[in-house]
Formats: C-alpha cells, sequence, structure tokens
C-alpha cells in the first residue's frame, strides 16, 4: 500500500515543470524572487529536462526588477520633471519667453492634441501609457525623449527595461513549457 500511495504523488517532468512554472508566473507577477523556483528548474535540467534561457532567466531575476505597478507609480513622480523641462527658457532669452516660460511651468502649459511634436508629444503619449498602466507603452515613450537630460527619466527606464527582459524570459519559458506539455498528450 506504502509503494501504491508514493507512487501516486510521483510527478513526470512535464507536470513538475508546469507546476514550476505556475509558482514562477505568479511570483514574477507580484515581483518576488524567483530563486526558489529557478533552483527547481535547475533540479529538472539536471535531470535531463530542457530548459530553455535558464541561464538568462536567472541574470535577468537578480536581484529582483520592480514590479510594474511600482514603476507605473514611479513614472508619474516625473511627469512633473519633464513638463518643467519643457517650459525652460535659454539664458539668452528675452523677457516674455522667460516669463512664458515660467507660468507654463506652474499652470503645465504645453502643446495638445495634433499640434504637439517632439517633446511634448512624448510627454503626451508617456502620460496616456501610465493611465492605462501599459509599462511597454511607457518605456516606449521616454525612451523618445530628446529634451533636457533627466537623470531620474534615465534611471526609471533602466529599470523598467530590466522589468520588461524579465517578463520577457519568463513568458518565453511558460510558452516554451505549455507547448512542451501539451505536444506530449
Amino acid at each position: 500500500a506504502n509503494n501504491k500511495a508514493s507512487s501516486d504523488f510521483s510527478l513526470t517532468s512535464d507536470q513538475a515543470s508546469l507546476l514550476i512554472i505556475s509558482g514562477l508566473l505568479a511570483d514574477n507577477m507580484m515581483g518576488a524572487p524567483l530563486n526558489r523556483w529557478i533552483n527547481l528548474l535547475q533540479v529538472l535540467a539536471d535531470q535531463g529536462a530542457t530548459i530553455p534561457d535558464l541561464d538568462q532567466l536567472r541574470i535577468q531575476a537578480n536581484p529582483t526588477p520592480e514590479r510594474s505597478l511600482s514603476l507605473i507609480r514611479a513614472a508619474h513622480d516625473l511627469v512633473p520633471q519633464m513638463t518643467k523641462s519643457l517650459n525652460q527658457a535659454a539664458n539668452d532669452s528675452g523677457f516674455l519667453e522667460k516669463t512664458g516660460a515660467k507660468l507654463g511651468q506652474l499652470v503645465r502649459l504645453r502643446e495638445i492634441g495634433s499640434g504637439a511634436d517632439g517633446n511634448e508629444l512624448v510627454l503626451r503619449s508617456f502620460e496616456s501609457a501610465l493611465a492605462i498602466q501599459d509599462l511597454n507603452e511607457a518605456v516606449r515613450a521616454a525612451s523618445r525623449w530628446a529634451g533636457p537630460d533627466l537623470p531620474s527619466l534615465k534611471s526609471w527606464i533602466g529599470l523598467a527595461q530590466r522589468r520588461q527582459n524579465l517578463n520577457r524570459v519568463v513568458s518565453a519559458l511558460v510558452a516554451d513549457r505549455l507547448a512542451g506539455a501539451l505536444s506530449v498528450q
């Protein structure tokens, strides 16, 4: 009876990998560390299972990047900095240009609609992506910023791209494991 009971709990490599990637996917979405899942995938690989991009997953997951939602929240703090930089006048500008720039910083004046271009268009796209919590589009928009150097924006882009890279590796692994499990049946 003990042999029968213990065999009822055995898992095939595909079943185990499905359980592992379920936990990996859930923890990745929560922004939790992925080391325990990576270690379990390594055990499967050591037993002969092919786990694509396991080394890449290990690299991208350490240290664990910020969660997408945390990055979106942090990006909202960048909008005032970006707006301020849109409304700056050069030192040799005239009185009206300097006054207009200061007023623009106070009341956030900027071109909207089809008249927006350059950094104004980038900022509008960035804000639109943040409003719908689309990290990929926010990164795409922020990467087009061509204005005054904003170190905080560059830092945010780097953090967001790390999250994107990890999400891409996890998604590819999940798709591979699901395809492998489904093709066995």
